[in-house]
């Protein structure tokens, strides 16, 4: 289980309301804070892409004049803060650039670079992120740089996005998720699905927060056709591109200043000292999750993208094997040598066009020479020099076919100094290094392109193929850990998915999934079956209570939270499960106090308070 680390509620609490009043001294309606120096207006932007977010704030912009741009840089895999690496501004308008570097953040998720802009005008560019190997780049949105400050004083206040605030402090401090909703058909009609952890409910309707800037949120009222496996479908209140709160919905009631209430289901009320005679005990919800894995068998392969099969490029007769099966080559290693007449054809013949190549680039300067003196005609001039083309160009062809037979350029360039007796050898060499797996090749024998004499591979690394069935495919991508087992006993190895087939097998409707594992120390054989699993989520994506929390209320999973009033029975969303403990997706809230320990007498209370009338359950 992987809990992240956080505040108390109470902390919590006051962390927001402290925010609150931080942003109203900035006389923003909308309650986000700003970053600007002093009094300057500020303009913000907020840029999603599938691996960032990227909120930032800066002045209006004059011409060589410093501007600070406050920039909040969210990795959306874990909606964290980046800690570590440069960001790079690329800011372009016509042949100016500007290039800036920030090496590191500031603070946790904040680059504070400052940006002098050489010329007035809409600049355009972009933001490179390196994470992982790669660079991203993020497009940056057009900026606007005044002649002079003045003209910036004069221009007009940009639209910023109406909402109540959430600082990117907060959001980095507690479990937050924010998703665009997907689509979903049912019964013809087309709705948008969210996680039912993405719903606060007051009164009878229900809501959602949506994120419209970096630091903006909106609470927008939805209809809920249906729930369906923890997901809820929407029919009016959201649009296609909404960035909806999935996770953290409570925090961001918080700092609208209601609190989200979830559902309430019926009030048990037990004295103190029934308490003690049931033995009833609780624990604070605690962020976490329960890793949920796909198991799938799966055979252990040569990586075929470290594989040759060594065909002969002339037809000949093999004079010499160096290569045994089993044995390690390394790149450039000669493996065989074949006598062939044909190599030897290719060799003179290019050997002839050198000659006459020679002879005609001397016959033309002569005559060219001539020509000049006016001592020739200009038709000889012109003949010599077409004779000296035509024999370039069989020269090249020549050489040409001697590269495409295999040999390296310093070969043929040191033809000429060979002796007669090695015109007819032709070397097979290895193309990387490698173990040579198969061998079909004796000596006497007659090859030709068509015969494969050789098979190496660079056994290094290896495949690992899992068959998954087609049900549980679309759960899976590329990224994705996997852990692979040789046998019941065995440890696992542990890797991660590189390759997802995109076509389901015909015949056993499975699809491929592929990890590469290294095999440097050959502790890896292939042909070997194995059993592999692959973890489709991480755990940390709901709240972790004890199994013996979870009760069953008019057939829905349901807990008991201790209130002021009583313990309330409170209907969630059960994600994954092992032995001790369950996911919970919605339904509470993280700090408050769960019944962990014999629950079943306050759903008992509830039975009796049903018979008398003042409840409903079975």
């Amino acid at each position: 289980m992987n809990q992240k680390k956080t505040p108390s509620l109470w902390s919590l609490v006051l962390l927001i309301g402290v925010s609150c009043c931080f942003a109203q001294d900035h006389g923003h309606d909308h309650g986000a804070h700003s970053h600007a120096h002093g009094d300057e207006r500020a303009i913000p932007f907020t840029i999603w892409t599938d691996t960032f977010e990227i909120f930032a704030e800066h002045p209006f912009l004059v011409v060589d004049k410093a501007a600070a741009f406050v920039t909040h840089v969210t990795e959306l895999q874990t909606f964290a803060p980046r800690t570590e690496g440069p960001v790079t501004f690329v800011l372009v308008k016509g042949s100016e650039r500007i290039e800036h570097e920030e090496p590191a953040p500031q603070r946790d998720g904040i680059y504070i670079p400052e940006l002098v802009f050489p010329q007035a005008g809409s600049w355009s560019g972009v933001l490179q992120i390196p994470m992982g190997g790669q660079t991203y780049e993020v497009p940056l949105p057009p900026m606007q740089v005044y002649p002079t400050q003045e003209q910036a004083d004069q221009a007009p206040d940009p639209t910023e996005p109406e909402g109540f605030s959430f600082l990117k402090e907060q959001q980095w401090v507690i479990p937050f998720m924010v998703k665009t909703p997907t689509s979903r058909v049912q019964n013809g009609v087309a709705y948008h699905a969210v996680p039912e952890s993405s719903l606060a409910f007051s009164a009878d309707a229900a809501y959602v927060y949506v994120q419209v800037g970096g630091e903006t949120f909106s609470r927008r009222r939805v209809q809920v056709k249906d729930r369906v496996q923890g997901i809820a479908l929407v029919g009016d209140g959201l649009a296609e591109q909404d960035h909806v709160v999935t996770f953290g919905v409570g925090s961001v009631a918080l700092a609208h200043g209601e609190p989200a209430d979830q559902g309430q289901g019926d009030v048990v009320h037990v004295t103190e000292e029934q308490i003690r005679r049931f033995g009833i005990t609780c624990r604070e919800a605690a962020p976490g999750g329960i890793e949920a894995w796909i198991q799938a068998p799966g055979e252990i392969k040569i990586n075929h993208e470290r594989m040759a099969h060594i065909v002969p490029r002339v037809k000949g007769v093999v004079s010499e094997v160096h290569a045994d099966l089993g044995q390690h080559v390394q790149a450039g290693q000669v493996l065989a040598h074949i006598e062939s007449r044909d190599l030897a054809d290719a060799k003179a013949d290019f050997l002839s066009t050198s000659e006459r190549l020679e002879m005609a680039r001397t016959q033309f300067e002569r005559e060219e020479r001539l020509f000049q003196q006016k001592v020739t005609s200009e038709e000889d001039y012109l003949s010599s020099k077409q004779r000296l083309a035509e024999t370039r160009i069989a020269h090249r062809a020549a050489r040409q076919k001697l590269l495409a037979l295999g040999l390296t350029r310093e070969g043929v360039d040191q033809l000429p100094t060979q002796p007669e007796e090695a015109f007819t050898t032709y070397s097979m060499l290895a193309p990387f290094d490698g173990t040579i797996i198969r061998k079909h090749i004796v000596l006497g024998e007659i090859v030709d392109d068509s015969s494969e004499v050789l098979v190496i591979a660079d056994l290094r690394t290896i495949w690992v193929d899992l068959s998954v069935n087609q049900s549980d495919i679309e759960a899976v991508a590329v990224g994705q850990p996997t852990e692979i087992f040789y046998g019941s006993d065995s440890s696992a190895v542990r890797g991660e998915v590189s390759y997802v087939d995109s076509v389901l097998d015909a015949e056993t409707r499975m699809a491929t999934v592929r990890t590469e594992l290294d095999n440097r120390q050959g502790q890896h054989r292939p042909g070997t079956f194995v059993t592999g699993r692959i973890g489709i989520r991480p755990g940390d994506q709901g709240i972790i209570v004890p199994a013996s929390a979870l009760q069953i209320v008019n057939d829905r999973p349901c807990v008991f939270v201790q209130t002021a009033d009583g313990f309330a029975l409170r209907y969630v969303t059960a994600g994954q499960k092992d032995t001790d403990q369950v996911e919970i997706l919605s339904g509470v809230q993280v700090g408050e106090q769960i019944v962990t320990r014999n629950a079943f007498h306050l759903k008992a209370e509830l039975t009796k308070q049903a018979v008398s009338g003042h409840g409903h359950v079975h």
